[in-house]
């Protein structure tokens, strides 16, 4: 491989996606690359790559599909020299398949759309970004990534004969020590359970609110709940009505996320679905047992009674009862975690992710030839 990576990405929100481009930009630089990271807003993964000495490039975009996009990203790339870019999302595969130059693609789907069919607009928009994401894969031969094989079994088949691989997100480790200070806004009179992520409805966020509700009121469990979204007024006012409104803190968006999972001691992914979250592997790293449901990427990381508990999807009985068992048992608790931090070390690391994205760069780039 010549020339730099373009690593490409919307750059508007931050979370998992984003994640995921600061740490592969850092073992692609580890690796002697040249990564470059192009986003279309300046905002927090913008400023993180700064802070991080990862060289990213703006793009402006009016819309969600500048027509003029295309032509500045192809631009920049001739500048740059780029002959191979990672797209992450519709919007970066887009804009990359229909960008003037002769360069290799890769692209990676990070989990599934969201639709809900009782919103018609919103349904058939996602399916046109999913539909837009596979058609720009195909146009530039593209290898294509799943972060889990549940993904790859759902997906795989739209892409047609397109080199497809299965790359988890992997992470490097985190270690407890390295947050001494316990953010003022925990208590330590009580059991934190934590949720992060964005507030909508496939985070079952409403689910662990009941699960809550219906578990035993002496295991003093606290519900610390990160993120914003759409969601939010709904959930506390779902809270006030279940009578935990004083059990549950919504947060919004803090950049201390770390130092708020290494000071708790239960993750909470109830989620309906899910690829692989790298709150998951932080939690894990942090030796953070978790209590999720057992669906996607979340049944594929964690192992049942070794390093998490795992219920039925939409369970919130199961949900409660998990939550009483291990608010009552510390040993539990501290077993699930230490088991979780080894497996994220074996088996969930940035070298391994990274050099299985090595292995797609390599097939993309022989297409050129």
């Amino acid at each position: 491989m010549t020339g730099p990576v373009a690593i490409i990405a919307a750059g508007e929100l931050f979370g998992g996606a984003e994640r995921h481009v600061l740490g592969l930009g850092a073992f692609l630089r580890g690796a002697g690359l040249d990564p470059r990271v192009i986003l279309f807003h300046d905002r927090e993964l913008a400023a993180r790559c700064r802070d991080g000495g990862l060289p990213v490039d703006v793009l402006p975009a009016t819309s969600a599909l500048d027509p003029a996009g295309p032509r500045r990203l192809g631009a920049l790339c001739a500048d740059l020299g780029v002959r191979l870019v990672h797209v992450h999302g519709y919007k970066a595969a887009a804009n990359a398949a229909l960008a003037p130059g002769r360069f290799a693609m890769v692209s990676t789907l990070h989990g599934q759309g969201e639709p809900d069919w009782r919103r018609p607009r919103e349904f058939l928009r996602d399916r046109l970004y999913r539909n837009l994401e596979v058609q720009a894969c195909r146009r530039r031969r593209a290898a294509v990534c799943f972060v889990t094989e549940d993904l790859r079994r759902r997906h795989g088949r739209r892409y047609g004969a397109l080199p497809l691989f299965t790359v988890p997100n992997g992470i490097a480790p985190l270690e407890p020590e390295d947050y001494p200070q316990r953010p003022p806004d925990l208590p330590p009179d009580r059991l934190h359970a934590v949720m992060v992520g964005r507030l909508t409805p496939v985070k079952g966020i409403d689910l662990a609110l009941a699960a809550l509700a219906a578990a035993p009121p002496e295991v003093p469990w606290h519900l610390d709940v990160i993120g914003d979204g759409k969601l939010r007024d709904a959930l506390e006012a779902q809270a006030r009505e279940l009578g935990v409104g004083d059990r549950v803190t919504f947060h919004g968006f803090r950049r201390d996320v770390y130092a708020v999972l290494a000071h708790s001691d239960l993750l909470v992914m109830s989620s309906h679905h899910e690829g692989l979250p790298y709150t998951l592997l932080e939690a894990m790293s942090l030796g953070l047992p978790t209590l999720a449901s057992d669906v996607g990427g979340l049944a594929e990381v964690l192992r049942h009674e070794e390093t998490g508990l795992l219920v039925p999807v939409g369970d919130v009985a199961g949900l409660a009862a998990a939550l009483a068992r291990l608010g009552r048992d510390a040993e539990l608790r501290r077993r699930l975690g230490r088991n979780a931090a080894l497996r994220q070390r074996r088996d969930y690391t940035l070298q391994a992710m990274g050099e299985g994205y090595l292995a797609a760069y390599r097939a993309s780039a022989g297409t050129l030839r």
